[in-house]
This record gives structure tokens, C-alpha cells and sequence, in this order.
């Protein structure tokens, strides 16, 4: 098992491994070869452990810089991936609007935005566009 660099600044708290693994367990392989989201991305632990259950891509998108750097670490640590990985560094109400317009599909949508930081409803209204 890849162990990841976690965030060492303030205001992130990255989800637990044991929460991560619940997901995907209950996820099984509804998206295996599929297009997968990490909204919020962090240090990419979601959208990577997407990426070892057989996702086919995965776009993240994060607007934080030392949480860019660190997920662009965490993907270096990574044996060889097939999958196509795209990293948008990005405000995600402005992206997704782009996602729209360019008619991107995507299998699966993870969202796990900073603590307290009330943005679910929005989010989701945001998403209900793509």
C-alpha cells in the first residue's frame, strides 16, 4: 500500500484512510474504467485511490497551492498509471461551468471540501449542470 503525503498546513484535514476504503468498498467497481472528478482534491488521496480500483481517468481540481504541490508529489510517488491524469488548478465554481460548456462526462464525482467550509449545497447545484 502507497503511503501519501498528507498536508502539514492548517485549514486541511485529509480524508481518513479507514473512510477512503469504506467509499470505494461500497463503490465496488461501478466505476471501474470510467472518468472520475476529485473536486477539492487536496493531496489527491480520493482521486488516486480511484485511480488503483481501475478508474480510466481522473481530473482534479484544486485551487490551494501547497495542496497542488502536494498532490503533484503524490502523484510522483506512484508506480506507472495507465489512466489519464489531468490536474486543473482551479476555483471550482469556475471550472465546472467550463466542464459544462465543453460537455465533459464524468462517471463518478468526488467532493470533500475544506472542513467547515459550507459549500456542499452549492457544490451540488453546481454539479447538477454537467
Amino acid at each position: 500500500r502507497l503511503r501519501l503525503l498528507g498536508p502539514s498546513h492548517q485549514g486541511l484535514r485529509p480524508t481518513t484512510d479507514l473512510v477512503r476504503e469504506a467509499l470505494f468498498n461500497i463503490l465496488g467497481t461501478t466505476f471501474l474504467n470510467g472518468r472520475v472528478l476529485d473536486l477539492f482534491a487536496g493531496s489527491g488521496a480520493l482521486g488516486m485511490e480511484a485511480l488503483s480500483r481501475g478508474a480510466k481517468s481522473i481530473s482534479f481540481v484544486e485551487r490551494n497551492p501547497k495542496s497542488l504541490r502536494l498532490l503533484k508529489q503524490n502523484l510522483q510517488r506512484l508506480p506507472d498509471v495507465a489512466a489519464e491524469v489531468r490536474i486543473f488548478p482551479a476555483d471550482v465554481f469556475k471550472i465546472l461551468p467550463k466542464f459544462s460548456r465543453e460537455e465533459e462526462k464524468f462517471d463518478l464525482i468526488l467532493i470533500d471540501p475544506p472542513y467547515q467550509a459550507n459549500l456542499w449545497l452549492r457544490v451540488l447545484q453546481s454539479i447538477s449542470q454537467l
